[in-house]
């Protein structure tokens, strides 16, 4: 099941020197700089690797703007890629959703350990995933590839 949010894949040649404010302008977005940076619930981007991030609902006219973000990267070949089939995205929400996840998740989701905005690339259920951090209510958004999505769902209890 796709659920239709659009996602890209940006990758900048590794080691170059990236001018991320001039990116981020570009793109609409803050590009975090690490792993469990908090982030923006909106149009929001995470990172995945150095130079490399996945950008969720990014600005609509992003497939007119390579030589610009290629300009933006410093000159270093930047590539984007489109995601939206790859990735599927599950929420989970209400008093036991953290306690549901850290069934099958080593990060300690906490309030005070994982405030809203926060997120972290890991394992769920054995699967790499990226789990943020969406509100206090708790509500947590889940990407992980849509080929184990069913998966993730089923063990969530999700119909």
């Amino acid at each position: 099941m796709l659920d239709g949010t659009r996602k890209l894949r940006l990758q900048v040649r590794p080691r170059a020197e990236v001018d991320k404010s001039r990116l981020e302008r570009l793109l609409g977005t803050v590009l975090p700089g690490g792993p469990q940076e908090k982030v923006d619930n909106d149009a929001s981007a995470y990172w995945l690797a150095p130079n490399d991030w996945l950008l969720v609902n990014p600005a609509p006219d992003i497939d007119s703007i390579s030589s610009a973000l290629r300009d933006s990267a410093g000159g270093a070949t930047a590539v984007v890629t489109d995601m939206t089939d790859a990735w599927s995205i599950i929420d989970i929400s209400g008093e036991d959703a953290a306690a549901r996840l850290a069934e099958g998740c080593s990060v300690d989701l906490h309030d005070n350990a994982f405030p809203s905005g926060r997120y972290a690339l890991t394992r769920l259920q054995h699967l790499p995933v990226i789990i943020h951090r969406l509100d206090d209510v708790p509500c947590f958004r889940i990407l992980v590839d849509r080929s184990v999505a069913q998966f993730l769902r089923d063990w969530l209890g999700d119909e």
